[in-house]
């Protein structure tokens, strides 16, 4: 084989398809985008349902924290980040989900801490625990690797990373939509590509 076809990096093996296609130039960023949601969702499932009652009540305690907020009482924050670690040890899930899903909290408590208090908690919650998955299953390893497919260069696949982010971030929340709706991570469906007409902002498009 030579070695321009060669899959030299640190990727489970459902995240290859899509690695080859960022060091490829026949794929936009938006292909990508939407290409990459696929092992997401498998990295989801194995990753396991159990994480969804942590991020549920987090969610519930962030409503809680706007609602004290709003009354004019004062945040211990330092307390709130213990609250995170507490409810994660309640939860049997994997180290990589609870982890990740901590790091999403910790981030969404900071956002409400500067101001963020009209979000829909659960579904941001969700998407960004999300996110941190696609970061750390495959963005994080592509830009560790040292001789890239195709004979890519590496300016060109951090570029090419860089493109993909707005597309997979907005990818996510639909996927975030439906995991809180079913409260597991089976059924998720990607969303219309090309400029297809998609409004995320209704549940029946995107449950079907």
């Amino acid at each position: 084989m030579p070695d321009g076809d060669r899959i030299d990096v640190n990727l489970a093996p459902r995240y290859h398809k899509v690695y080859k296609q960022l060091c490829e130039e026949h794929f936009s960023e938006e292909d990508l985008g939407q290409e990459v949601l696929l092992p997401v969702k498998e990295e989801l499932q194995k990753q396991g349902h159990q994480i969804i009652p942590l991020i549920d009540n987090f969610a519930a305690r962030c409503d809680q924290i706007v609602e004290e907020l709003e009354n004019g009482n004062e945040i211990n924050w330092d307390k709130e980040a213990l609250l995170i670690e507490k409810l994660a040890q309640q939860i049997y899930a994997t180290k990589t989900a609870k982890d990740l899903a901590m790091e999403a909290c910790k981030v969404l408590l900071q956002n409400i801490r500067y101001g963020a208090h009209d979000l829909n908690f659960p579904i941001e919650l969700m998407r960004t625990y999300m996110w941190k998955l696609y970061e750390a299953k495959f963005q994080a390893r592509v830009l560790l690797t040292k001789d890239y497919y195709n004979g890519a260069a590496e300016s060109y696949v951090r570029e090419r990373l860089e493109g993909m982010r707005e597309y997979v971030w907005n990818n996510l929340i639909v996927y975030a939509k439906q995991a809180i709706y079913h409260k597991n991570f089976d059924s998720l469906r990607r969303p219309p590509r090309h400029g297809q007409k998609f409004d995320l902002n209704h549940l029946d498009d995107v449950l079907g």
